[in-house]
């Protein structure tokens, strides 16, 4: 039996927008034109000059806003110490988005890619905490102690709360591609603790990418749930890879982990994280090579995990493009 279409929600990566990204992932599109409907978004604030331009890209695009820390690559998102208006306009647009379209799916590259692992953390942070957290403070508990008019809005508040619930449940998947942890200390942080789990995630890098090395994406993948997590690395460089082969292989099996025995009704979420088997794949041409985690990336992951729990770690941070 043919299963329904899935709705792929859509994340460029810096210096792009939706055309753009729309146009860069045609190969995906055509190849699972019978399975998925993309819809793309654009990311709330432009995107500053990158390093030998002499104006910023006109048209592209960014999911924050963002400082260089004391001796960083100058235009370098990446290298930024300061994320600016995730709470503000960010987040709060990206939840919109979800309740308006209600995906089935998410799909990010680069900057977009660590859009996403953001978003997720706070959906892992909104099923167990019961708020968002860019929230008011006073809807947050309830309010306590208001008049009619207040117990109104919490009333609104519980009813919003209930269908965020309804459309969260209705999310399977994410692909992050060439995703990075960001070096802001408090995002870090955040996704290290939250620990996503609620989602089956692949996380897709390119063995020659000079600006995410895969390196970078390995240690963003080390902040979720490794029940939930799989990972692809393709031969090429800072890019979506072709539709095709094993990457194909690799992006069904997170979307569809138990075609024959997917079931319906009550059963759905039961049948996810039973049926799910996390996987990591060498693409064509990287096969029997590995990919291990060297001491750099471990270091890096224990200097997150040390910040979420309030600790410290010497010596400086590892390279993030």
């Amino acid at each position: 039996m043919a299963l329904p279409k899935s709705t792929i929600l859509c994340l460029h990566g810096y210096t792009q927008n939706s055309e753009v990204f729309r146009a860069r992932i045609g190969s995906i599109r055509k190849a699972l034109k019978s399975r998925a409907d993309f819809i793309f978004l654009n990311g709330p604030f432009p995107a500053k000059q990158l390093p030998g331009q002499s104006e910023a890209v006109q048209g592209g695009l960014s999911w924050w806003d963002w400082e260089i820390q004391s001796g960083g690559t100058p235009g370098r998102p990446a290298m930024a110490a300061l994320y600016r208006g995730w709470f503000e306009t960010t987040a709060p647009m990206l939840l919109s988005a979800l309740r308006e379209h209600r995906p089935d799916g998410l799909l990010g590259f680069s900057q977009g890619a660590t859009a996403l692992a953001f978003l997720l953390a706070e959906v892992e942070f909104f099923s167990r905490e019961g708020y968002w957290r860019w929230e008011a403070s006073e809807l947050r508990g309830g309010g306590g102690g208001r008049e009619q008019e207040g117990e109104k809005e919490e009333a609104t508040v519980t009813e919003k709360r209930a269908l965020d619930r309804e459309v969260l449940g209705k999310l399977r998947y994410a692909i992050m591609v060439a995703g990075f942890l960001p070096r802001d200390a408090s995002f870090a942080s955040f996704l290290s603790s939250q620990r996503p789990s609620l989602l089956n995630c692949l996380f897709v890098s390119g063995a020659s990418d000079a600006l995410v090395p895969r390196s970078n994406t390995s240690t963003l993948l080390h902040c979720f749930c490794p029940d939930r997590t799989s990972s692809f690395t393709h031969a090429g460089s800072h890019l979506v890879p072709t539709c095709s082969g094993s990457f194909k292989s690799a992006l069904l099996r997170v979307m569809d982990p138990n075609v024959e025995g997917s079931g319906e009704g009550g059963a759905k979420d039961a049948i996810r994280a039973q049926s799910f088997r996390p996987f990591h794949i060498e693409g064509e041409g990287l096969e029997g090579k590995g990919v291990s985690l060297d001491p750099e990336i471990l270091r890096e992951i224990e200097r997150v995990e040390a910040d979420a729990k309030g600790q410290s770690l010497e010596d400086g941070e590892g390279e993030v493009a």
